[in-house]
């Protein structure tokens, strides 16, 4: 090989092998991630909420909770499950995941203090502990 090919195929080997090394899962994470499909099953067949938006408001707390930020889809999905959930966990899940996010943006603001006003009020407590957190982090930025 000419050294030039040299120079740009090591940085790529290296670059494809750690790829590859990051991708696959350790024991931890695939039986973590066994838990959250457990976990999601049971929420299911409780009628909590589907497994499916179990897993993907897990992943996006896990997200947000670690970098305080939330995507705009992850937000309007997350608004979503708020406003078609018929169970007060669900909701709490939801309304766990937009207390998370610091600084919120003046646009994140408009859409969640109107999605979680309903909630303040409500005759279930938990709806209204949810709805109040949210409030106080809307409020203190």
């Amino acid at each position: 090989m000419k050294p030039n090919k040299i120079r740009l195929a090591v940085p790529l080997s290296i670059g494809i092998l750690m790829a590859a090394g990051c991708s696959r899962q350790t024991p931890q994470q695939s039986t973590e991630q066994q838990e959250v499909q457990r976990i999601g099953a049971g929420m299911q067949q409780s009628g909590t909420m589907s497994q499916q938006d179990y897993v993907r408001v897990r992943e996006i707390s896990h997200q947000t909770v670690g970098s305080h930020t939330i995507s705009d889809g992850d937000l309007d999905w997350t608004l979503a499950l708020l406003a078609k959930s018929n169970n007060s966990i669900a909701r709490a899940k939801a309304m766990g995941v937009l207390s998370e996010i610091k600084p919120m943006s003046v646009a994140q603001k408009a859409k969640i203090a109107p999605a979680i006003a309903p909630y303040l009020h409500s005759q279930d407590e938990l709806d209204r502990a949810s709805a109040a957190r949210v409030q106080k982090a809307l409020q203190s930025q």
